[in-house]
């Protein structure tokens, strides 16, 4: 099976090539070169669910005035261990602003060189280490699951916490989609259930029972 990789760039006319050689050593890239605000990209990543992303590190008006770094800061606020590598010709200056780990700032000809075997290699284990935090994300959410279905959740955390690995795991076709009452809170039910209660006793009053 193809690795899929987003790219965030604002420059456009090299992207067929890039797209091209990658696809040769079954890569699928997808690209994405403009958003309104959040929530596009949100949509995005979790559309295309991709496994490691390559953002521009000098971005322009098109992505809301962010430079790479500040991308890079709300990808990982939304997918927290998807993989992200600043692409740029300027790696100085990107690794002088301490913003992201060094190895993970990359020169752009590189995705051009005449042997790509090195960055082929970083975006398989980059992809590789991506599925494995993603594993044991489905973990965690089969133990929660386990624990909403007994009615053992105690906290809105825990209530919040499913709901985030839900979200996740399900855009990624990880897990199907779960019975409206699984993924209501304990307390919506009781407030439905009291309001319930409420309504009935406003029927039976209103007919003088």
């Amino acid at each position: 099976m193809n690795l899929k990789i987003g790219f965030i760039d604002d420059d456009t006319h090299i992207l067929a090539t890039y797209k091209k050689r990658f696809a040769r050593r079954l890569i699928d890239m997808v690209y994405l070169d403009t958003i309104a605000d959040h929530s596009d990209l949100d949509e995005w990543l979790l559309k295309e669910q991709i496994c490691c992303a390559l953002v521009d590190y000098k971005l322009n008006s098109a992505f809301m005035g962010e430079n790479g770094t500040d991308m890079v800061a709300y990808i990982n606020s939304i997918v927290p261990d998807l993989p992200c590598v600043l692409i740029t010709n300027y790696t100085s200056d990107a690794k002088k602003s301490h913003m992201m780990i060094d190895q993970l700032i990359i020169e752009r000809d590189l995705l051009l060189s005449d042997d790509l075997s090195e960055i082929i290699t970083m975006i398989q284990h980059w992809c590789a280490v991506f599925e494995n935090r993603k594993q044991k994300r489905y973990e965690e959410y089969k133990l929660l699951l386990d624990k909403k279905k007994s009615e053992q959740f105690n906290s809105a955390k825990l209530e919040e916490r499913f709901l985030e690995l839900y979200k996740l795991l399900r855009a990624y076709g990880d897990i199907d989609d779960l019975p409206l009452d699984l993924l209501t809170s304990a307390t919506s039910k009781k407030m439905d259930a009291l309001i319930s209660n409420v309504n009935s006793l406003i029927e039976k009053f209103e007919h003088g029972e």
